[in-house]
């Protein structure tokens, strides 16, 4: 957990542990509900983490995880690198990109919701849900007006891109990030 999240939530009254899940020493069935936002797609290795998870929930706790989608990268790289791509096309990409942190794709792995899902359900957990999403980024007192009017209509227009021309799979999920929501009950295989 981030510093100023930490202080934040310390200053809440909320206990902050700031170290590794698997490093904490939670009993069984201590908790209803886990979330993994924004960091899980930096984790060396995810299985000792997933498996602490399902250690930890309830039966039918449950277990959500935000992160940026691999699979929407490598369209926006395919589609960018296209030589017969419209430069307004381009540019667009390039910007949707930008607005949701995945210019050169700063991240250790990059899942898809696919990809998510299976690995996450080799560790006792069923799907319940899963949706697009976009970076959500604070808003900060000194940012004009203009920024905002313009973040607001890139993730409109990516909302849209991700039910049209990014949607090359059917019932894939294709925009900036994903979260994915998962209820703990399931047998491990």
């Amino acid at each position: 957990m981030g510093k100023q999240t930490s202080r934040f939530a310390r200053s809440k009254g909320f206990t902050v542990h700031s170290k590794e899940i698997t490093q904490c020493g939670f009993g069984d069935h201590s908790f209803d509900a886990v979330f993994i936002w924004n960091c899980f797609e930096q984790i060396p290795d995810p299985r000792p983490t997933l498996a602490e998870c399902r250690h930890i929930l309830k039966p039918d706790g449950l277990m959500t995880v935000r992160t940026p989608n691999g699979l929407f990268y490598a369209i926006c790289q395919r589609l960018g690198g296209d030589p017969d791509i419209r430069s307004g096309a381009a540019e667009f990409l390039t910007q949707t990109m930008a607005y949701n942190n995945l210019l050169g794709f700063p991240y250790l792995y990059g899942y898809s919701a696919a990809t998510l899902e299976r690995l996450i359900e080799q560790f006792g957990f069923r799907c319940e849900g899963m949706l697009n999403s976009e970076l959500i980024t604070l808003p900060l007192p000194e940012s004009p007006d203009w920024v905002e009017q313009e973040e607001r209509a890139i993730n409109r227009e990516v909302r849209m891109l991700a039910r049209s021309v990014l949607a090359d799979r059917e019932g894939a999920l294709t925009g900036p990030w994903i979260e994915v929501w998962l209820r703990s009950g399931v047998a491990s295989q």
